[in-house]
């Protein structure tokens, strides 16, 4: 089974249907103590012992919604059957834009299953935009991290956009929504364009509020339907405990004819269905 298989077994088996989902109510199912403290050294704490298991979080973290993350985070390892032992895990390990050992991969994507579940989730999606300002609202909605409620958001939504992460003005991550066209290519490790929101929040340091613009595509990406009078938009919010500033491009109508003269064997036909359309100021 995968991580995200064994979450949502919990789920059904507490009859959990609503947003938003406490962790706690898991931990206090599997009789499992949990407690902050003062911690220098990790943000969660996973430890087994003849007397009982115990989760200890980081009470420094800044937002409940990371809190949550990480509380669900060593839930996985203690519910996942190949996570035996203790887990101390640091920040690194909960951050999604790092390269992390297996088993912290594992973990995170049972905590995202866990607290934004796809089946409750992706009904919903269609009362929020591709952009950090809604995309924030949906994060209080659901008590998660906008981190994770981004991340998620990207890989469900029926709109065509994308999440990218950058630091020291290079794309280092990103994750494209089902519809959005696979020939515009992101190359990891490539520099961001001056004219774009993003190099304006990388280069100057400044820690800024999230912030949403009309940009020139061409900024981005190259390929079919892609000329210098394509548009789309860059919605950018910084986000400092990982060091990194999170995109999310959208194009709010088509970058090119979905219905035109493409026959089945064209690799880069799609389905009218398979898009959804929003004029931005909905």
């Amino acid at each position: 089974m995968r991580p995200e298989d064994y979450a949502r077994e919990i789920l059904i088996d507490l009859g959990i249907t609503s947003f938003p989902i406490n962790p706690s109510v898991v931990t206090k199912e599997f009789d499992i103590e949990v407690a902050e403290t003062d911690a220098d050294s990790y943000d969660g704490f996973l430890l087994r012992s003849n007397s009982g298991t115990k989760i200890f979080i980081n009470k420094n973290i800044p937002s409940i919604g990371r809190k949550n993350f990480t509380l669900a985070h060593e839930i996985g390892h203690y519910c996942i059957p190949a996570h035996r032992g203790n887990y101390k895990c640091i920040t690194r390990y909960l951050n999604p834009f790092t390269n992390n050992p297996q088993v912290e991969i594992e973990a995170n994507k049972f905590a995202s299953e866990l607290l934004l579940p796809e089946n409750l989730l992706k009904p919903i999606l269609h009362s929020y935009k591709p952009d950090f300002e809604s995309i924030n609202e949906l994060s209080e909605d659901c008590g998660t991290s906008l981190t994770a409620t981004a991340i998620k958001f990207a890989s469900l939504s029926d709109d065509c956009c994308v999440l990218i992460a950058s630091s020291d003005n290079k794309i280092k991550w990103f994750q494209k929504s089902p519809s959005f066209p696979y020939e515009y290519r992101i190359d990891v490790g490539k520099s961001i364009s001056y004219g774009t929101l993003t190099a304006s929040y990388s280069l100057d340091g400044a820690i800024k509020e999230p912030d949403t613009q009309q940009v020139h595509a061409t900024y981005w990406f190259t390929g079919r339907g892609i000329n210098n009078t394509t548009t789309l938009i860059e919605s950018c919010v910084p986000m400092v405990y990982y060091g990194v500033v999170l995109t999310i491009l959208w194009f709010p109508e088509p970058p090119f004819d979905i219905n035109g003269s493409s026959d089945d064997n064209d690799e880069y036909r799609y389905e009218e269905s398979s898009w959804r359309w929003r004029d931005p100021e909905e």
